[in-house]
């Protein structure tokens, strides 16, 4: 499977997978612009994208937002916008690989198009809430380079409460 000029289509339109609220017709557009063979290609981007790439970066992204998180002290629970992103990436994917196999206009096609459509904006959009508090992280800890860390608070024992009384 090479690449040849007549699939200079695929990529002058590109992915329609980073473009936020694509309508069924214009996903429908874009795919029929790519042609047969471009849309074979893409489903085999579309495949490493789901088995490969996706996991890739979840994986790295869960690393440096657990070390970040930490640095920081900010609760490790934020991490999880990562895999949440990650699984509606997974439902983004298969939609677009659905739609690229099964290549014919009718209602089942327009319900995934739109699916696909609203995975695509909240993928970006739980991605986007990751790495603003990544940066919030990363700005918190600066911010707090030179200062004094503050004392941890002793608890009183029963012997000092009764030495009080």
């Amino acid at each position: 499977m090479f690449i040849s000029s007549k699939d200079a289509n695929l990529f002058e339109a590109g992915p329609p997978d980073l473009e936020l609220g694509l309508s069924p017709d214009q996903l429908y557009k874009r795919l029929d612009y790519y042609g047969g063979h471009g849309r074979e290609i893409y489903l085999y981007c579309e495949a490493f994208d789901s088995l490969v790439y996706s996991v890739t970066y979840m994986l790295a992204f869960r690393i440096i937002g657990c070390a970040a998180y930490r640095w920081v002290g900010l609760p490790l629970s934020i991490n999880y916008l990562v895999v949440l992103a990650w699984i509606v990436d997974q439902i983004e994917n298969l939609c677009f690989i659905f739609l690229t196999v099964r290549f014919h206009r009718n209602q089942t096609w327009d319900t995934v198009a739109t699916i696909a459509s609203l995975a695509t904006q909240t993928k970006w959009i739980l991605f986007s809430l990751f790495l603003g508090t990544l940066i919030l992280a990363v700005l918190i800890r600066i911010t707090r380079i030179g200062k004094a860390k503050p004392q941890p608070v002793k608890k009183e024992t029963k012997k000092e409460v009764k030495k009080t009384k």
